[in-house]
Order: structure tokens, then C-alpha cells, then sequence
């Protein structure tokens, strides 16, 4: 009997809960079986059908079916009951009556039920009054509490309160009945409201009781907006609308921010990067030896690399030990080579490169088979860039009636259908009803143009570049700030100081203590990149800055050593050691690919780049000088797209059409072989050799760098070369050969570690690398983000530095909090140029550039100037002068009495006389012409000269 009375009990509980079940309302255990072993480890399928109940409650069931859906990962507030066999002491039949949770609740329900049913009877003038009292009755000391406990608890202005924000324990801590009547009012629960909604209504709440009252969450919104506008009206807008504080406050916080502890180099292998920065003050009245005022400092950062070896920690990999021109004079005369043939390592690079180009040979050649139409005659194709271009034809001869729309010559007046005057009806027209008329007119001419279009589909021809191999990790790499130097590395002395800070900071052993703890942990050398001036700067003290035994003093270059002997010490009588050949110099990446790209564009200006930026809207002089210079990296990289898929597309038409009408096979080789045969174009020629080699090495460069692969990054670097010593980028050339014969001496560890870190991803994405240089300008950014208005002293400086990560957590969690994260992991922005790239093509097509019949053996530019011929040999040209460059660099051989070398390659005509004339020749130069020329002379009046000469000489 009681048995069953017992199983009648249970019949109507909640498997897990406990509570009371409602018949209606209560669904079978076994429905949420798998969710039930996965949160709680309970297997319903072996429950004790007189032991454990069969059903769950309206409520338990509502939180797993969100389980169920994603909508939460995970439950809370569900406690499980412990079911027990019944016996004599068993809870469900015999409860405890001062156990809280067995309280019969029914008393308490029937008297709600009553308080409900009376206050239903109010008026609406005694139900406002009732709940006034309530209200104050709960919250007449609760809410100045609660608001004491959450300032104390959460004041807004300490860094490290900030830096650990957390939004749920946040919400916790608030009154819990403001919370619940909340909730009640929005109809809402704990487990589905959506928190950075509901804090600022709370904290709101809080200042309506206490005007002073700051809540963190909304200072911490406001102080992202303060970093990301610099707006004192947007700051004082939203520290109204919400408890976020004002401008003024926000100022203060920054300005007295605390400087706190320095941030620590990681252990591992790491890159040291260092750069500029720079902020300068804004003067706003006109005063007598008035000096703009600024503030010059070098950042410096470290990146921790993925490796496990502690290869920094080998004294045996020390550069110094290994960096040499010395034993390697056979890899100088290989790099030396003036073509490309003659190096050793040319066939693998080329091979690398030339796999890119047939790729976007075949694609374009596929696009050109969709959208090329025989004729009847089978002797001629066409295309939407054909129709394009006889729709221009036809508009410059001939005009439509705006009534009837028929063609009409140029000189007609009247419409000989409608027999309007064509100047009077427009006249006529109102200005709404001239605005619709030219909408519909442009409407009317765009689908035209899409009409004409052979493509059934828009062509979508942004290359996608997911076949190149990615090596990141997949792991974000922490980018850590450190402290900054207080000098401006544009010279020798400023270097010295930069590298001795990131020597210390790297432990580097030369500055440690012998008897320091810390030297488990030094290191023998590091990696330090930098880009253009620091560049040459660091491998020249690197190279000649030697720090004397005997004094511990420093100096530059071999012939200071010798005067410190003479002046110091006995001669010879000391020795020397170069302080910095713990330094393995990298190039930032970044810099080099823009560099690339500005030459680029600088050296093919007057063929056809400026022609191209003109149809793309770059109108002014000013537009186009900042077109010329490269300043927006974005634009100049589209442009650069635009130019290469265009004139792809241009180039490899003439053979896709040959092959059409003769019913041949395409291929790349194919074309490649066609080009061949076009050895009597110099415009083709020229146009294929700026596209097939050098815009898509610059491409294969930024795709390498996106995606960490050293091999096509190498590739890139080594087929582009000839762009930086075609023309005068002297900073890049040194670069240029400096990274050439390093690669080529590396040990195979230093090789490996340096090859598969390149570039890093700092959200981990696996095509969203960057330089090293290019991540520091990224962190430079926040850092002048959080600086005051006006010129930051170097105590503001160093405070915001050492403060720089505890920043960047605040601004993550705000953004994370509020959707905008700055780690999202989609793909790439497609940029959307297919109508530019027509646009390209319809120029080529429509000036001829590339055309037989237009163009012989002679060098045009785009709009029919004769171009220097000595353009055609632009490769062999620039890969002799590297070579001789690099003979002076490395083996310090003097380059022969050629001033051509020191010249760029011709482009104009204009240029080379520009050049050649005698007044753009060195003095030197001038004497050796003249040495020249007596040759020329007879014996007496050589002799003479010679006389006169050196008497010269001696005045």
C-alpha cells in the first residue's frame, strides 16, 4: 500500500528538479535522454521505474529544448533531485517539515491568490498608490546599498578593474529586485536577456538615484569611442545618454593614467620590430620664430614565433660567426650574374613564378572563349568591348530625339518624325521632369551595356588565390609593446641606443650579468626587423661599430680603431670586438611590397599608368600625383588588379581568336609560344613583360606575405628585383641585395625558423598575414589612439605603452560585447573591379596599343609617344647595374668608370638627355670625359694639355 502511494508521488515529479508537475505541461524524460547524459551524466534508460520519475517539468523542459537549439551552452538554476528507494524515512512521503525545500506552499499560494483577486478590484488611481508603497517598501535602503557596493567594488578609473571586467558577475552584483522586476517588465529571463542591453538600463537606474554615479560598462563604451573618434561632442553625447562619464573625465583617466610594471620579452624564439612614431603639434596663432612642436619616439615590439627549439639560445648561431662576404665570394659571383639564366637557383624560381602567370593565362583564356563571337564568315570574333566601343563611335556622330528617341544627326535641329524642335522641348521640360528623363536615360543605357554583355552571368574576374599554400599556424600571435626609445632613428647614434634597449630586453647574453638568476634564460641572439633608413643605419653599426677591450669605449668603422690605438693605447696593443653581431637583421615586408609598387607605377607613368588612373576618375594634378606616389596602399593595389587582369585579358585575346577561327586547342604553352611570335611589336612585347613578370610578381609577393609562404615569397622577391634597380630607390636596392645573399648563407636551422615565419597572423586566419613592419604600424595606431590631444610628454608615452595591452583588452571585450570584434575570421572583402577592368580594355582596344597593324618595332607609350628604346632591354639593363652594385656592396670592388650605373633606366627620350648632359655629371665624370677626349689630340698638343692639366692639379 504504501508502495503505491509512493509511486503515485513520483508519478507526478520532475525527474530532475523535483518540483510538481503539471499534467498538461510535463513531457516524457526520455525525449532529452542524449542532452540529460551530456550535461548532467545521468542515463534516464537505466533509471528504477520505483524509484525515479518518468516525466520532466514545463521548466527543465524549456531549458534543455534551448540546449537542444544552440541558444545557450549552458543551464543554470536547475538543481537535481536525489531520488532514494522508498522506506521509512523517505523524503517524498514523509517530509521534513523545517526543510525549506519541502514547505507546502499552498498557503502561501492561496493568500497570492487572494492579494492578486484584491488588488484586480483597485481603481487605477489606488493601484499606482499600492505600488508606490511596494516599491519603496523594497527598496527603501537596498538600492543605496547595492549602488556603495558597485562603486567600491567596480570603481571605473583603476586600469587593472578594467583589464578583468566581467560582464556576468557584474550583473550579479546589482540590486536583485530591480533585476527581477526587469526582467518581469520585459518578460524576460536570466538565462535569455541579453546583458549589454540590460547593464546600461541598471546603471542608468543607479544615477537617476546618485547624479555622480559612473558604471563601468558604460565608461569603459565611452572610452572606446573616445579612441576611436577623438570626439569631445561624441564623448559628451553618450556619457549623457548613459552613465559613461564625459570627455573631461575620460581626458583625466588617460593623462593620470598610472605607468605600471614594464612588459616582459616572452621566452622562445622572437622578432623584435622597431619604427617611428611621431605626433606633431598643431600651432593656431601666427607669433614671430614660431617652431612647430613635436614629439619623436621608437616603438619597439616583440612577437613570440612558433617554434620549439630555443634556436636563440645556440651561441653557435650567433650571425657573427657566419655573416661573412669572406669563403662566400663563389655565391657573390653567382648572385652577380646580369641575367637571369647565368644564376643557379633560376630555374626552380622561375618555375615557381611561371606556374602564377599560366594560371591567370588559363583563367583569362577561358573568360575570352565565353565571351568571343565568330561571325558568319568565321573570320572575325567580337565582343561586349567591341559593341562598347561602336556605341561610342556612334554617339559622337549621331543624337537621339528626346520624344521619339530616333538617331539623328549631330546638325539637326528638328525631328523629322515627330517634327518637334529638338532645343525648344528641352527647354520646355520641367526640372523634376528632366531629372526623371535623364535617370531613365541613364537606366535605359546601363542595361543596354548589360544587354550587349555575351555573358550570361556577370564575369567575375577577382582572382582567388586559395591554391597557394598557407604555413600559419592557425594560432593568433600576440604582438607584445614594450618600452619605447626616446630618440629618432634616422641616425647612427640613435641606432646604437635602439639596439642596446632591445638587447637588454631580449637578455641578450653580452648585457646580463654573469651572476644574474636570469641566465637560464638569455639569449645569444634575436631577430630585429625594421624597414627603409633604420635599415641601412642597423647594418652598418652592425658592420663597423666595434667596442674596444681594454676601455669598454665604442666607435664607428675600422679607421676609428686604429685612431683609439694611436690616442688611447699602445699601438696595436688592443683588441676589438663588433658589439652587435648578435643582430639578425630582417626587412620589413610590408614597406618592400609598397616599394615595389611605387616603382612600378613611377616607372611605367608616362607608358600608360597615368592614362589608366585618368579613366579611373583621377582627374586632378593632385589626384594623380597622389596616384603617382602610391599614398593610399588600398587604391594603389586595386589599381595595380585593374591593370594586371585588364591587360592580361587584352594580351592574350589576338591568340584565343587565332585559335577560334582555326579551330585549334588553347593552352597556356600555346600562348606563350604566340608571343613568340610577336617579336616585331614592341608594344607587346613590353606590355606582356610588365604584366606576365612584374605586376604578378608584386602579386605573388602580397599573396605570399598573406599567407606565410616563404617559397613564393622568395620567388616573388627574386623576379621583381629589377623594378628597384631599373629606376632610383637606392634605401631598397641595398635591401634588395643585403636579403639575397643572406638567404643564400643561412644555416639550415636559422633558414627553417626565418622561412616559416615571414609574416604573421595576429587573429590566426590563415590568408591574413602581414609584415612585421606592417603589424607595428598597427599597434602604433592604437597607441597615438589612446594619447591626449596636443604633445604627448614621456611619461605619457611610457605610461601608455606599458598600459598598451590592458587597453586593447578593454577595447576586445567592448567590441566582442557589442558585435563589432576586430577578430572576426571571415574571408577577404572582394573588390569589385569588373567594370573597370573594362573600362582598361576598352582603352587598349580603342588606341591600339598592342595591335600589328598599328604598332611596329618602335616603343610608344599609351597615347603615341616615342618611348627611349633602350626600354626594350630594361631587364639586362637593370640586372647589370645590380650587379655591379652588389660587387661594391659585398666584395668592395670598385664598378667600372660607367656613369650609366648611377643613372636609372631610361623611360623618355628627354630623360636620357636629361641625364647625359654635361650638367647633370659628377666632377669626377667631367675629368674623365676630358681624359677621354685627349686621346684624340697629336703628341704636341697632348703634352701641352698634360702640362697644363696637372699644373691645375697643384693649384
Amino acid at each position: 500500500m504504501e508502495n503505491t502511494e509512493h509511486l503515485a508521488k513520483i508519478e507526478n515529479l520532475c525527474r530532475l528538479c523535483g518540483k510538481e508537475t503539471l499534467i498538461k505541461a510535463r513531457t516524457s524524460k526520455f525525449k532529452f535522454s542524449p542532452e540529460i547524459q551530456q550535461l548532467f551524466q545521468i542515463n534516464v534508460n537505466e533509471d528504477e521505474q520505483d524509484v525515479h520519475p518518468n516525466y520532466l517539468c514545463n521548466a527543465c523542459r524549456c531549458c534543455l529544448f534551448r540546449i537542444r537549439s544552440k541558444k545557450e551552452k549552458k543551464i543554470i538554476n536547475i538543481t537535481i533531485k536525489n531520488y532514494m528507494p522508498h522506506s521509512s524515512c523517505c523524503q517524498i512521503c514523509f517530509p521534513d517539515p523545517h526543510d525549506p525545500s519541502e514547505v507546502n506552499h499552498e498557503t502561501f499560494e492561496s493568500n497570492m491568490e487572494t492579494i492578486v483577486d484584491l488588488f484586480a478590484s483597485f481603481d487605477e488611481h489606488e493601484k499606482m498608490k499600492c505600488m508606490e508603497t511596494m516599491m519603496q517598501s523594497v527598496f527603501s535602503t537596498s538600492i543605496k546599498s547595492s549602488i556603495n557596493k558597485i562603486q567600491d567594488k567596480y570603481p571605473y578609473n583603476k586600469m587593472n578593474v578594467l583589464e578583468n571586467f566581467d560582464m556576468n558577475a557584474y550583473f550579479e552584483d546589482f540590486d536583485q529586485n530591480l533585476v527581477l522586476l526587469l526582467l518581469a517588465y520585459c518578460k524576460q529571463t536570466r538565462e535569455t536577456v541579453n546583458m549589454q542591453y540590460m547593464i546600461p538600463i541598471l546603471e542608468s537606474l543607479y544615477r537617476l538615484v546618485e547624479p555622480e554615479f559612473v558604471g563601468i560598462w558604460s565608461f569603459m563604451q565611452n572610452l572606446v569611442v573616445y579612441a576611436s573618434t577623438k570626439s569631445k561632442h561624441a564623448c559628451n553625447i553618450l556619457g549623457t545618454a548613459i552613465p559613461a562619464a564625459k570627455y573631461t573625465t575620460l581626458y583625466n583617466f588617460l593623462s593620470d593614467i598610472n605607468i605600471g610594471a614594464e612588459t616582459k620579452c616572452p621566452d622562445g624564439d622572437v622578432v623584435f620590430i622597431f619604427d617611428n612614431e611621431q605626433i606633431i603639434g598643431k600651432s593656431w596663432n601666427v607669433s614671430a620664430t614660431n617652431k612647430v612642436k613635436m614629439s619623436v619616439i621608437t616603438n619597439v615590439a616583440v612577437a613570440k614565433l612558433n617554434n620549439t627549439n630555443d634556436l636563440q639560445k645556440n651561441e653557435e648561431l650567433i650571425p657573427g660567426k657566419w655573416m661573412t662576404s669572406v669563403g662566400h665570394e663563389d655565391i657573390i659571383a653567382d648572385l652577380c650574374e646580369s641575367a637571369d639564366q647565368l644564376y643557379s637557383h633560376a630555374d626552380d624560381l622561375s618555375k615557381r613564378h611561371y606556374e602564377e602567370v599560366y594560371r591567370v593565362i588559363d583563367i583569362a583564356i577561358h573568360q575570352l572563349k565565353n565571351e568571343l563571337i565568330i561571325n558568319e564568315q568565321n573570320t572575325q570574333c567580337t565582343d561586349h568591348v567591341d559593341i562598347r566601343i561602336s556605341e561610342l563611335e556612334h554617339e559622337k556622330k549621331f543624337k537621339s530625339c528626346p520624344q521619339c528617341n530616333l538617331f539623328l544627326e549631330k546638325n539637326k535641329r528638328k525631328c523629322p518624325q515627330c517634327h518637334i524642335s529638338i532645343a525648344n522641348y528641352n527647354k520646355k521640360q520641367t526640372d523634376s521632369e528632366q531629372d526623371i528623363e535623364a535617370n531613365t536615360r541613364k537606366t535605359a543605357k546601363a542595361q543596354t551595356i548589360r544587354h550587349n554583355s555575351y555573358t550570361e552571368e556577370p564575369v567575375n574576374t577577382t582572382l582567388k588565390y586559395n591554391h597557394i599554400a598557407s604555413l600559419h599556424s592557425g594560432e593568433p600571435t600576440e604582438i607584445l609593446l614594450l618600452d619605447p626609445v626616446f630618440v629618432n632613428p634616422n641616425s647612427v647614434e640613435s641606432i646604437i641606443l635602439v639596439l642596446r634597449h632591445i638587447g637588454k630586453k631580449a637578455r641578450i647574453a653580452r648585457y646580463c650579468n654573469p651572476d644574474s638568476s636570469e641566465n637560464r634564460n638569455i639569449r645569444f641572439w634575436t631577430c630585429v626587423c625594421c624597414d627603409g633608413l633604420p635599415h641601412g643605419l642597423v647594418r652598418k653599426v652592425k658592420e663597423e661599430y666595434f667596442i674596444c677591450t681594454q676601455c669598454g669605449e665604442g666607435m664607428l668603422g675600422f679607421d676609428a680603431t686604429q685612431h683609439h690605438d694611436k690616442s688611447s693605447h699602445t699601438p696595436n696593443g688592443s683588441t676589438y670586438f663588433l658589439e652587435f653581431d648578435w643582430v639578425l637583421l630582417i626587412c620589413g615586408d610590408g614597406h618592400y611590397e609598397m616599394n615595389l609598387m611605387k616603382s612600378f607605377m613611377e616607372m611605367n607613368w608616362n607608358i600608360f599608368m597615368k592614362s589608366l588612373v585618368q579613366i579611373m576618375g583621377f582627374k586632378s594634378e593632385k589626384a594623380q600625383y597622389s596616384a603617382l606616389n602610391c599614398s593610399d596602399n588600398h587604391k594603389s593595389w586595386q589599381l595595380l588588379m585593374i591593370f594586371h587582369l585588364g591587360s592580361v585579358l587584352e594580351l592574350v585575346r589576338p591568340y584565343v581568336e587565332k585559335c577560334l577561327i582555326e579551330q585549334k586547342e588553347t593552352t597556356p604553352e600555346g600562348y606563350i609560344s604566340f608571343v613568340k611570335s610577336k617579336e616585331t611589336n614592341s608594344n607587346y612585347l613590353f606590355l606582356f613583360e610588365m604584366t606576365c613578370r612584374y605586376s604578378q610578381s608584386i602579386i605573388n609577393t602580397r599573396m605570399a606575405l598573406r599567407r606565410n609562404n616563404y617559397q613564393l615569397l622568395e620567388t616573388a622577391k627574386w623576379m621583381s628585383k629589377e623594378l628597384l634597380h631599373g629606376r632610383n630607390h637606392a634605401k631598397y636596392q641595398d635591401i634588395e641585395m643585403y636579403e639575397s645573399f643572406v638567404r643564400q648563407i643561412l644555416p639550415a636551422e636559422v633558414r627553417q625558423l626565418t622561412s616559416h615565419h615571414c609574416s604573421i597572423s595576429k587573429s590566426g586566419h590563415l590568408s591574413k598575414g602581414q609584415g612585421y613592419d606592417f603589424i607595428l604600424e598597427e599597434e602604433n595606431k592604437q597607441v597615438k589612439s589612446w594619447l591626449k590631444r596636443g604633445i604627448p610628454s614621456d611619461k605619457v608615452w611610457l605610461a601608455t605603452c606599458r598600459n598598451h595591452q590592458s587597453l586593447k583588452h578593454v577595447r576586445k571585450t567592448v567590441l566582442n560585447a557589442t558585435g563589432n570584434s576586430l577578430d572576426a575570421s571571415g574571408g577577404s572583402k572582394e573588390i569589385k573591379i569588373d567594370e573597370a577592368i573594362t573600362e582598361w580594355r576598352l582603352l587598349l582596344r580603342q588606341t591600339g596599343y598592342i595591335f600589328d597593324e598599328k604598332h611596329g618595332p618602335v616603343l610608344t607609350s599609351i597615347s603615341g609617344d616615342v618611348l627611349d628604346q633602350g626600354l626594350l632591354q630594361f631587364t639586362e639593363e637593370a640586372n647589370r647595374k645590380r650587379g655591379y652594385r652588389m660587387m661594391d656592396m659585398l666584395l668592395h670592388q670598385m664598378p667600372p668608370n660607367d656613369p650609366t650605373l648611377h643613372h636609372p633606366v631610361y623611360v623618355l627620350s628627354s630623360e636620357r638627355d636629361k641625364y647625359m648632359s654635361i650638367d647633370s655629371l659628377t666632377i669626377s665624370e667631367i675629368e674623365n670625359k676630358i681624359l677621354d677626349l685627349v686621346d684624340e689630340f697629336n703628341e704636341e698638343n697632348k703634352s701641352m694639355f698634360q702640362k697644363l692639366f696637372s699644373d691645375m692639379k697643384k693649384d
